[in-house]
This record gives C-alpha cells, structure tokens and sequence, in this order.
C-alpha cells in the first residue's frame, strides 16, 4: 500500500467512477478511450473506500490522504482484478456454468440462469460482461450464498477462453455455435472453433459439456471434454432433441422435447426456432446437475430476455417492432428474417439492417448472401443503413427488381422514411451489428 490502513475493509470492487457504491474499491483500469487513473479522485467523491492504481499523482495521494482513504500500487491494474477474481472464485461453494459460442451467448446465458433459478441460489453475469475485464467483476459481485454460476465468455483471440477459464474454473461448460464472427480477427471459422473449445478442454472429469450437435464444428468438441457430454438439437443423433416444432407468432415457439429427457408441450415466450436451441442448452445444463428439467422448462414461457435481442415491442400506431438490434451475423441476420416473416405473415413485413461487422474478407459475400435471401423470401419492403449494408439493397434489386429495397447513410434518415411509410399492422426487425448504433433506429421508431 502507499497510502492508508491495510486493514481497510472493502465491500465491493469497480471499475466505473460513476457508478462507484460506498466502501468500493475502485480499479484504475487503462482502456482504449479512458484511464481510469483520471477518475480516482472522482470515485473517492462518490464514497470509494480506495483505490487501485498503477501510478500516483501527488495530488491524488493527497486527496486520498485528507479523506482517510487508502491506496494500493501495482504494476497491472488488469491483472490484480484477474488475480483477485480467481481468489474469491476459490472461495466460493458454487457450481459454475459457462456459456460461449459466435452468437447467442447472452440469451443462452439468461435462459439457463433462469432455468436453474427455479431449484437453486443463481446468481449470473448481468448483461454481456463476458471479457477479460467483465467476468472477473462478475465473479467478484458473486453472493457467497449463491449456488449456482453462471458466466458468459467472449474471446477475440487464441487463449482467451483459456485465461477466462482459469479464473472462473468452470464445472460445466456451453458451446452454443461457431460462425463467421470475428472472423476478421481469427481467420477462418476452423480457428473460431478452435477457440471456442476452449471452454470444454477446461471442464474436469467430474463436470461436463452441453454442445450444439446441429453444428458441425460444435459436435466434434465432446472430443475434447474430460467430463460427461450431452449434444442438443433437432437431428436424431443429439442426447436431447427437439420435436414438434410450432410457431406461436410473436407469443414464441412451443416444442417437445425427446432423448435423454422427455418433456411435451414445452413453450419458449421469444420467437425464432434458435431459441429452441436456448432451451435445450438450459435443459441439458440442468440434466447433468441433476435439477428437474421438467420443472425449469415450465419457466421459459415467462422468460423476457435482455433488451435489444429479439424483443417485440408494439408502437403507439400499431406497429410491432422485433428489436434485435444488440448485434449481428450472417447466421444471426438469417434467423432474424426468419422470424420477421413468421410473425408478419399477417401483414406488411419491413426490415431495417445495418452493418454486420468484423467479418473481414467474407463481408462483402455475406452482406450480398442476407441480400439475396430477401430477393427470395424476404420481408416486403427493406431498408439499410450503412457502407457494408448498402450491398444487401444492391443484391435485393439486382435479384428482383419489384422488390422494396432503399438504403440511406444514417439512421436518423431511416427513421424519416419510416415515418412516411409505416401503417397500422406492419411488423419491423431492426438489426445490425453493435457499431450500427441500430437502437437508435428503435428509439425513433417507439417515438413516432
């Protein structure tokens, strides 16, 4: 310590000086638009019982020193909250459940957090905090009541499932799919999967692995599992399959479930047939703890999701807006048309798609690709915004010339069209990639 009791007691730990809770420590950590050394002070002001840092001004150490604060130095900020984290990890009497895959992770990782709530003490990363900096913070919010775990684990690179594994130490481990995301990062979806599996060769032999067998470079995983395997999916090999497939429109989706488990009438309040898959990874998650997957599938017909995946909201005029505006891929932008035109069937379909982003050398072919599958089947009327989105109205009228395709720069004129074209009973999807800032078009569009 530089400044300060060593024997300072700390009820938390953050990284925000604006959301800093009394008796918090507060980590100054270097990000790419901010150092939080500048906001030490800050966070003193807003009741931090210390901070961690890398370096000191004088005046910050007398500022620290007038209050009756302390402050601890150390050579990576990053690192201490890595170390502390996989501390109190060892701490903990729980169960860890870890979910990764290119897409769905977050509604993957709510689902079985909800499923397990209904048989145990759950506690489970809040919102997308699934890196390097976000699951340590949530293990170190982690209740030491809890039971259960559930962590959510991103990677942009080789080994950083590995590193995410060694502080969370998971007991059962989550392969929801590998596509083309991050591809520009990794370089081809042989070398996502590679990463994603990270997540199974850390699973101990008296754990085990839930994995989409519908993916063929998911399936091959169980390989690499020390522990019990349990594959989930629609084809007759998977451990736990889906059957009997109905749509319930904007209500969701109702399944049955047969194999290791037999569950009838199972229904799923968010629409899209990936989040069967959703449930399944949450019922094979609470089959090899040994919970009632019966009993926690009945949960999901209540289930609400996080904001901005797959949520239906119905305007002032009428229209439903689908909201899946958090991020896209190619695989996520074709299940989301697809559930455009289940829940449309009724009236006029529009989809408003931004960017798809780190795609690399594949984003001209897959922007083209989602434009091509509206050409065919698509909604009646698209609407893009962006440079990469710009080819998905191009490919539309390439394809089929009677179709409504437009494309405008920004969001804020998406939205001016929209005002003009949208009637009472159309359905819109708003989806693109985070970077899209697509939320914007959702906000114009409840405001109309």
């Amino acid at each position: 310590m530089v400044a300060g009791s060593p024997e300072a007691v700390i009820s938390a730990v953050g990284i925000d000086s604006r959301r800093v809770a009394p008796s918090e420590l507060f980590i100054a950590i270097r990000g790419e638009r901010h150092d939080g050394h500048d906001f030490m002070v800050q966070s003193l002001a807003a009741g931090a019982a210390g901070v961690m840092g890398e370096r000191f001004t004088s005046d910050q150490l007398e500022v620290i020193a007038q209050q009756g604060r302390f402050a601890v130095q150390v050579d990576d900020t990053l690192l201490a909250l890595q170390r502390l984290a996989t501390a109190y990890r060892s701490s903990l009497n729980v169960t860890c459940v870890a979910v990764t895959g290119s897409t769905g992770k977050t509604t993957a990782k709510d689902m079985i957090s909800t499923a397990l709530s209904g048989s145990a003490r759950t506690f489970a990363t809040e919102g997308n905090l699934n890196t390097e900096i976000g699951l340590p913070l949530t293990i170190l919010r982690c209740p030491e009541t809890a039971e259960i775990l559930v962590v959510e684990m991103a990677m942009r690179g080789l080994g950083q499932i590995e590193l995410l594994c060694n502080i969370a130490r998971p007991d059962i481990g989550v392969v929801t799919n590998v596509n083309d995301t991050h591809i520009e990062l990794l370089g081809s979806r042989e070398r996502i999967a590679m990463a994603k599996s990270e997540l199974v060769t850390a699973i101990p032999p008296d754990g085990g692995a839930v994995l989409n067998g519908d993916d063929p470079l998911v399936a091959p995983m169980a390989d690499r599992c020390r522990g019990r395997v349990l594959t989930v999916g629609l084809d007759e090999q998977c451990d736990l399959i889906a059957c009997d497939l109905q749509s319930r429109g904007a209500d969701g989706i109702q399944f049955s479930v047969r194999g290791r488990e037999h569950i009838d009438d199972i229904r799923v309040s968010l629409p899209g047939t990936h989040n069967v898959y959703n449930a399944l990874y949450a019922i094979g998650v609470c089959h090899l703890i040994g919970y009632s997957a019966e009993s926690a599938a009945r949960r999901f017909e209540t289930f609400s999701g996080s904001k901005m995946r797959m949520s239906i909201k119905t305007t002032a005029s009428q229209v439903t807006i689908i909201d899946d505006s958090y991020n896209a891929s190619p695989a996520s932008m074709h299940a989301a048309l697809k559930t455009l035109m289940d829940i449309g069937s009724g009236g006029r379909t529009i989809a408003v798609l931004g960017d798809m982003l780190e795609l690399g050398h594949l984003s001209e072919a897959a922007h083209r690709d989602v434009g091509s599958l509206i050409a065919s089947e698509g909604p009646d009327v698209t609407l893009t915004v962006g440079d990469r989105a710009r080819l998905i109205s191009e490919q539309i009228r390439c394809m089929d010339s009677s179709r409504v395709a437009e494309h405008f720069s920004t969001n804020a004129e998406a939205i001016d069209r929209l005002r003009s074209l949208l009637q009472p009973g159309d359905t819109v999807l708003v989806k693109g990639s985070r970077g899209a800032h697509m939320d914007e078009v959702v906000q114009g569009l409840l405001a109309l």
